[in-house]
């Protein structure tokens, strides 16, 4: 933890079935982080609509002023406050934000490929960085949408989104 962590305990304004809110919370998991999950209802949307200016999901709160608002903010700012483990591994980062932003755009990639990319490496680089969680968070989505074929199909691809689904932060050591 660096000196400028928050010292009240982050809240996570978030939806269920938002592929962008798993990943916000499999990335706190991972870096260890534990913040209280706040479920966007009407009251927290004006809440979050007052604090950040905008209502959307996910939102960090990190202190009374400090709110982080979509997935790249929250990773930008999670990296800036707790370094390790880092997900924007040295001479990585540049790449995982570019296939991150792809991602986000939905899976305009191709899922075939991405599943032979997985084949034979547990993360997209290797090592685990921003695109694992981006891409687990579009994943997650296209499984709460019933996509259960598609995972049956692509075992790799299948084989990362629950490596993904299980990690917390005592894998971090384990993963470099």
């Amino acid at each position: 933890m660096t000196m400028d962590a928050p010292a009240a305990k982050p809240r996570l304004y978030q939806s269920a079935s938002s592929g962008e809110s798993a990943a916000a919370r499999k990335l706190l998991a991972y870096k260890g982080v534990e913040a209280e999950e706040v479920e966007l209802g009407e009251q927290e949307r004006q809440a979050l609509l007052a604090m950040a200016g905008r209502a959307e999901v996910p939102a960090l709160a990190l202190s009374p002023g400090e709110v982080a608002v979509g997935l790249a903010a929250i990773a930008g700012r999670l990296e800036a406050l707790f370094p390790e483990p880092t997900i924007f591994p040295p001479g990585l980062g540049g790449l995982h934000r570019v296939l991150a932003a792809c991602f986000a755009q939905g899976l305009a990639c191709q899922l075939e490929d991405l599943d032979e990319a997985l084949a034979e490496r547990a993360f997209l680089l290797d090592r685990i960085g921003f695109a694992d969680f981006v891409l687990y968070g579009q994943l997650y989505r296209l499984k709460l949408s019933g996509a259960a074929k598609l995972f049956e199909e692509l075992k790799s691809l299948s084989a990362f989104f629950f490596r993904m689904d299980r990690l917390s932060s005592s894998l971090a050591d384990a993963t470099g």
